[in-house]
């Protein structure tokens, strides 16, 4: 876990469903802002379902502040890798209103 990362997750402004979303991911990812969580640990962790999950990552991914791998065809269960664009979130942290 970054401590780094999470702190900057916290000062991003965005609709709160989102937030909830980031900070979880931010708080598994590395250093390097990589993590590999599957949408159901996502979602038994944020409260919310799998496809508010996916929704909120595809919102990440149209900003660019998620690159994600997917790992099809690995069987169900198989985490995708999320990497934070860490120039993105500095960008968003620092454009707090």
């Amino acid at each position: 876990m970054s401590t780094i990362l999470l702190s900057k997750a916290m000062k991003v402004a965005m609709p709160p469903e989102q937030k909830l979303i980031l900070l979880v991911l931010a708080s598994h990812c590395t250093e390097a802002g990589e993590a590999w969580p599957t949408l159901a640990h996502l979602a038994r962790q944020t409260g919310y379902s799998n496809l508010e999950i996916q929704t909120a990552l595809l919102a990440f991914e149209a900003t660019g502040l998620v690159k994600t791998t997917h790992y099809n065809g690995k069987g169900p269960g198989t985490p995708n890798r999320c990497r934070l664009d860490l120039g993105m979130l500095d960008a968003l942290a620092e454009a707090r209103p």
